[in-house]
């Protein structure tokens, strides 16, 4: 019988026209794809896209239950169809192991199945898995050899939250091949943001920060590419404050675009509440942007780096990056997604 790996996530892009969702898991797939193969996956997403089809995304069989995030019991009845599912695949292959992104639902169905059956799981701990109010750690009471954490932040914080400290530690990373020509000179945006506009990210305090710079740069050029409830009230913000012709909210856009217009940008302002992770970050190094942020949670060392919670450093730090108009000339490489595909698979095998 053939080897399987099944893969269970909480969403999967509906078609391979979708790079919005999920970006980071869908190039782990094609990771994966190019490393092994189509055949030696199958993935099982339990609540989006919304529909209840099988389908094939890169060669890769796609088990869509379509919950549509629906709660009670409707959300049993979506662990059981991914449980029948699980085991349906099992009667078919050597399923060699059960590996569940997000420490919650998936790893919840996971672990059940896994522990019935003598097949090994792991739980890939992701931004918010961590977290104190998690209500599924106490469901899931996972060893530390099934948790694999995205960040070192993100295995002390469980740690510390949840007295179990996860083995392993699997960062996301990079396809080196997705990205523009590097471009060492003429970058026209002096700061981007990218992610969604929810309060978590924190985009008021990235407006507040622009406010500042402009007394000393009034022809400051600022850029946002993401879409989420706080939309309006940026918006708002900004017309409030005369920044239209500063900053300027682009929407929901492709990882194919998000990457160019990093490629167009001197300065990534990242202003995160929190983060397991961030690979927002990592585009934007390998990019050749410099890095402002909030928050450091796979504990980066780079000159073209800085971290701190203190509003005026950020801003005293790039306006030093502005005034000096540096640029990197060369990419900053944290990781790549083969590598973090082989730290995976070499779990299993």
């Amino acid at each position: 019988m053939k080897k399987k790996l099944i893969i269970l996530t909480p969403g999967f892009p509906k078609d391979e026209e979708d790079s919005t969702c999920l970006p980071h898991i869908q190039q782990l797939i094609v990771s994966f794809i190019k490393l092994y193969s189509a055949q030696s996956i199958n993935i099982i997403t339990f609540q989006y896209p919304y529909n209840s089809n099988s389908y094939y995304w890169h060669g890769v069989k796609i088990n869509c239950i379509g919950g549509k995030n629906k709660s009670k019991l409707h959300r049993l009845l979506t662990w059981i169809k991914a449980y029948r599912i699980i085991k349906k695949i099992q009667l078919n292959y050597n399923v060699i192991g059960v590996f569940s992104v997000f420490h919650t639902e998936c790893a919840l169905v996971g672990s059940i199945f896994c522990r019935r059956n003598n097949i090994k799981h792991i739980s890939w701990l992701q931004g918010q898995d961590a977290k104190i109010d998690n209500p599924y750690v106490k469901r899931i009471k996972a060893k530390s050899s099934e948790l694999a954490a995205l960040s070192d932040f993100l295995q002390q914080e469980f740690e510390k939250n949840h007295n179990v400290k996860p083995e392993h530690i699997i960062n996301n990373g990079i396809t080196e091949n997705d990205y523009p020509l590097f471009n060492s000179k003429n970058r026209n945006i002096d700061i981007l943001g990218v992610r969604s506009l929810i309060p978590l990210k924190h985009y008021t305090l990235f407006i507040e920060i622009i406010m500042k710079i402009k007394e000393s740069y009034p022809r400051i050029k600022t850029a946002i590419a993401g879409d989420g409830v706080e939309k309006e009230l940026l918006q708002k913000l900004i017309n409030d404050n005369d920044l239209q012709e500063n900053i300027e909210l682009l929407g929901l856009i492709s990882h194919t675009e998000v990457l160019k217009l990093m490629s167009d940008s001197k300065i990534l302002l990242h202003t995160s509440n929190y983060e397991g992770s961030c690979s927002v970050i990592f585009e934007a190094l390998y990019s050749g942007c410099h890095v402002a942020s909030t928050c450091n949670p796979s504990n980066l060392i780079f000159n073209e780096f800085f971290h701190s919670t203190d509003n005026q450093k950020l801003q005293i730090q790039i306006e030093k990056w502005l005034l000096e108009n540096t640029l990197n000339q060369n990419r900053i490489l944290f990781n790549t997604i083969d590598n973090s595909a082989k730290k995976i698979m070499d779990l299993y095998l």
